[in-house]
């Protein structure tokens, strides 16, 4: 007979096994914590609307604040116009701290007519209030804004309208852009801060009249800054500090755009490999002018002197306004600039970087650097430079290679101070010829023409 076989009892139905029991488990923890979440999340939502239903309520009492103000005090300290509203102001109200940040304008109503041909643009003034609050309960702003007109005829006495355009390189508007108009000698002083428009403008009827006291200086984040400059900064300032004369229209452009950076890199000359030089000064100077000096000299947007240093020799220059910039050796060097790659000088756009190599040998105190390139000014290859003087050959030298930091150049160190006759071949093109002074560093440009 086979053996009997061992019956099991079976499960009742009471109990779970450790499998359905960590079922249960996580499920009522997933249940639990959607229920804190959503708990957290409402109460949040009733915090934010609590605290923006205050801010709507500080908005509200400063606009009826504002058409309380007798119109001649409407306004913000040290404002266009001024006026007795302060610009910023922190409040607390349960706790919360809230800013207040007010902002009156005039409006030139386009019904009668537009600034210049309104004489009188200040039809009525223009009241925004913004309020803002950090912590967790953080949101969007709450911004509100009412106009308030004069209760009789506006007038135009003692004040003209400033206004002031912001493009890009391109010329295109720039908005956003941040204004700072300040004006210290008038009373009360004008400390006032605006952001352009759509089309890159800020428009200020009412300014009080002066000359040349309102300071203006406009920038944006991630642009270069433009701003006017004072006789004790510039004698004759390309842009001076603006004048308001009574009911005109006094504009001024100003030009931001994004910053470049160059990387300039001093290296010795092809005998010895174009190894990097650390050590070395250039003096950097765009051609951007902001004015005159006493003696009628320009006084460049950007003039300084750079260092070259590490294993590279180089050194980066940041935050450069688009410019075309000269690369000088400063007086005293102890080396002479004998050609870059790119040539100089260097054309900078904005939001770009550029890497500049440039030769330098020892100084002498007469020396002619010879570039060669065709009618396009692209450099010409292969091109050899012979120099004669009274008829005798000095000296004959192959200009650098394509891609050398001298390519196309030719450099000729410890020359006489006296007129030479340059001689110039490439393949593929006419032959040039000139005769040259040399005093001093002297550099001189030979266009050929191909066959």
């Amino acid at each position: 007979m086979k053996p009997a076989r061992k019956k099991w009892p079976r499960r009742g139905g009471v109990g779970f096994t450790y499998v359905e029991a960590l079922v249960a488990v996580g499920t009522l923890a997933v249940l639990i914590a959607a229920v804190m979440v959503i708990i957290k999340s409402s109460a949040q939502l009733v915090g934010v609307a609590r605290v923006r239903a205050i801010a709507t309520g500080l908005a509200r009492d400063r606009l009826e604040l504002a058409h309380a103000v007798p119109y001649e005090d409407l306004g913000v300290e040290g404002g266009i116009p001024n006026g007795i509203l302060p610009a910023d102001e922190w409040v607390t109200v349960g706790g919360q701290e809230f800013l207040i940040e007010t902002d009156v304008v005039y409006i030139d109503d386009p019904d009668d007519g537009l600034a210049p041909g309104d004489v009188i643009p200040t039809d009525y003034k223009r009241v925004r209030t913004e309020v803002s609050w950090s912590g967790v309960l953080t949101s969007t702003p709450i911004v509100m804004w009412s106009d308030v007109a004069p209760k009789g005829l506006e007038t135009m006495v003692g004040a003209g309208t400033l206004s002031l355009r912001v493009l890009n390189a391109s010329g295109e508007p720039v908005s956003q852009a941040t204004v700072s108009i300040i004006a210290n000698s008038l009373s009360p002083p004008v400390a006032a801060t605006q952001s352009s428009d759509i089309d890159g403008r800020v428009l200020l009827p009412g300014a009080p009249v002066c000359v040349e006291c309102y300071q203006v200086t406009v920038t944006k984040p991630g642009y270069t800054t433009d701003r006017t400059y004072g006789t004790a900064e510039v004698v004759n300032p390309n842009k001076p500090h603006v004048s308001i004369i009574e009911a005109q229209v006094s504009e001024v452009t100003f030009a931001i755009d994004k910053p470049a950076s160059l990387t300039l890199r001093a290296v010795r000359g092809a005998q010895f490999g174009y190894a990097p030089f650390a050590g070395v000064v250039f003096k950097l100077q765009g051609t951007k002018e902001i004015g005159r000096n006493a003696v009628d000299e320009p006084v460049y947007l950007y003039e300084a002197n750079h260092v070259t240093s590490g294993g590279g020799g180089q050194v980066i220059v940041p935050n450069l306004e688009w410019d075309t910039y000269k690369i000088i050796m400063p007086t005293g060097s102890s080396v002479d600039f004998a050609g870059s790659l790119p040539f100089t000088p260097v054309v900078v756009t904005p939001d770009s970087s550029q890497l500049v190599n440039s030769v330098v040998v020892a100084a002498t105190p007469d020396s002619l650097l010879v570039r060669v390139t065709d009618l396009s000014e692209q450099p010409v290859a292969s091109a050899s430079v012979t120099l004669s003087l009274s008829g005798t050959i000095e000296a004959t030298k192959s200009a650098g290679v394509p891609g050398a930091p001298d390519w196309a150049q030719v450099h000729f160190p410890g020359l006489d101070s006296v007129n030479y006759d340059v001689f110039v071949y490439a393949g593929g093109y006419q032959e040039a010829t000139a005769s040259v002074t040399v005093s001093g560093d002297k550099l001189e440009v030979f266009k050929l023409d191909s066959l």
